[in-house]
């Protein structure tokens, strides 16, 4: 179902981001939509005749006042359904211990009873350390799950430990880290797979509560500019995407990952719908900086004895991008310390893309400078959050030292060496605002802060390219860019209204988005 505008559009009077791939801009002075399409660009006396010969629709002229009209800007990695369900959960972002503490006391007060789980999310170990002591302290015999913030590890009480079995015999899982005192006791740190009974443990959210947080996450995503994103799929939410794009209800471009853990390794993608698709299969090789699982070369600054965890051996990587070759699949492989990276640079440097497209790595914050060449050479797309450099700023150099820092999140020799660029901010693991998003990767920080003393600036990129990575690059990844990612005629008339900019595009922190506009139509 098309569920096609009810009327067309003009938009003059601004400044339009023209041009297709990875041009610098084409000022356009106007652009022309009919039926969901940009149908025309140019001066707005001919595009207002070129409406009347081609179509019957009611035409709105919109007056950009100088505004920037940008190609619809995208989000390369999230987690919509999640996203949208953490708008209603505690949020401890940046708090201390004693903020969480107030925080987590409210929640529980709110819920009033203590066979009720106490979600919580965003937790920054880097801020507030967090134990099960701590939590039986605050909120005694209470079902307590707290996630942090990189979601690759949390805190649970006393009470969930026990009720998933855990206990001071229990070994480390394949992939995971149950954390312990001194004593050897389950402390209620849970990192990587050692977390997943919890996850089991939980009731499951029901179609209905899954439908409400996908559409309240959409609403706010577009809300901040968002017109696409690349959705790494919860079990049981394919249909109901599907679902909701055949009602016409889906008005992100969703570009949706399977995790491969739940494919059979046989069966190919199926047909794509209107503003759905599903033909990637997400998997990890390692863990994250937070957590330090991510897996390096050479231990972590803070625990000499820890190199992180590498989830796969050449051997499975191998077999795994056979069988999704054979099979019809694209890959986006979760990869941030350098052996991993290195991991996914030796395997797939020596295998072929799908027909389909191209495969991705999602995240790569460690690719050393004298591997950049290398992945050039594999065509792989590669999927940044610049986002999660502004805080990653603060504390990284404590984990991997200040060498490491500097050679972490290498974005412009990247391109300058033709890889393919897609910004995304792995929301709700940090804002999945896109102005913001491209502020950090024009400045390297985010807004009305300076560049870190341990970072490299040469890294940053251009705003141009910044735009791009932003649109055409997920275009791009998403194998879509014979559909949108640009203002080019022909494509999909999905933009992003940006007010508040000064003439040269680098500081983004006055700017604001005034309007959001998905296959035509403007959404409110």
């Amino acid at each position: 179902m098309k569920n096609l505008p009810e009327y067309d559009l003009l938009f003059t009077g601004g400044r339009i981001f023209g041009g297709s791939g990875w041009s610098d801009p084409v000022w356009l002075n106007g652009v022309l939509i009919i039926d969901g399409k940009i149908a025309a660009t140019g001066d707005p006396p001919n595009l207002i005749e070129i409406h009347k010969s081609s179509s019957e629709n009611t035409l709105r002229k919109i007056a950009l006042a100088g505004s920037l009209l940008l190609p619809g800007l995208c989000d390369g990695h999230l987690h919509l359904a999640v996203g949208g369900k953490t708008l209603e959960l505690t949020n401890l972002s940046g708090m201390d211990k004693t903020q969480v503490k107030g925080s987590l006391r409210e929640t529980a007060k709110r819920l009033g009873d203590k066979d009720k789980w106490l979600h919580a999310f965003n937790w920054d170990s880097s801020r507030c350390s967090l134990t099960a002591d701590d939590l039986e302290q605050w909120l005694p015999d209470q079902l307590v799950v707290i996630n942090q913030i990189d979601l690759h590890g949390g805190c649970v009480s006393h009470r969930v430990l026990n009720s998933i079995g855990i206990n001071k015999l229990s070994p480390d899982p394949s992939g995971g880290r149950i954390g312990r005192d001194s004593n050897g006791k389950p402390n209620g740190l849970l990192y990587e797979s050692a977390i997943d009974p919890v996850r089991m443990a939980v009731p499951d959210p029901t179609p209905d509560d899954i439908q409400k947080n996908i559409l309240r996450g959409q609403d706010y995503l577009i809300q901040k500019g968002v017109t696409a994103v690349s959705e790494v799929l919860n079990p049981n939410t394919e249909d109901i995407y599907r679902e909701l794009d055949k009602n016409g209800l889906l008005h992100l471009q969703v570009d949706a990952w399977q995790r491969f853990e739940e494919w059979d390794w046989k069966t190919p993608p199926t047909p794509s719908g209107n503003r759905f698709q599903l033909h990637t299969l997400k998997a990890f090789l390692d863990g994250s900086f937070g957590s330090r699982t991510a897996s390096l070369n050479t231990p972590y600054e803070d625990q000499p004895q820890n190199c992180g965890t590498l989830f796969m051996s050449d051997r499975d990587l191998t077999d795994l991008v056979m069988s999704s070759n054979n099979a019809g699949w694209k890959l986006a492989l979760h990869a941030i310390g350098d052996k991993s990276v290195q991991q996914a640079i030796r395997v797939l440097g020596k295998l072929p893309h799908p027909d389909i497209g191209k495969h991705r790595i999602e995240h790569m914050q460690l690719l050393l400078p004298q591997d950049v060449s290398n992945f050039a050479k594999t065509d792989l797309t590669a999927s940044i959050q610049p986002v999660h450099l502004i805080d990653d700023q603060l504390w990284l150099a404590n984990a991997i030292g200040k060498s490491r820092t500097r050679d972490s999140s290498i974005w412009q020799s990247l391109y300058e060496n033709g890889v393919t660029l897609v910004i995304g901010s792995d929301w709700p693991v940090a804002s999945p605002d896109p102005l913001l998003n491209i502020h950090a990767s024009i400045n390297r920080c985010g807004f009305g802060r300076g560049p870190n003393l341990n970072d490299n600036p040469k890294e940053a990129l251009f705003p141009a390219t910044a735009i791009r990575a932003a649109s055409h690059g997920w275009a791009e990844a998403a194998s879509l860019s014979h559909r949108r990612g640009s203002i080019t005629v022909g494509l999909d008339a999905d933009f992003t209204v940006v007010g508040g900019m000064p003439e040269v595009l680098t500081d983004w922190s006055r700017a604001v988005v005034e309007m959001t506009v998905c296959g035509g139509k403007l959404i409110d």
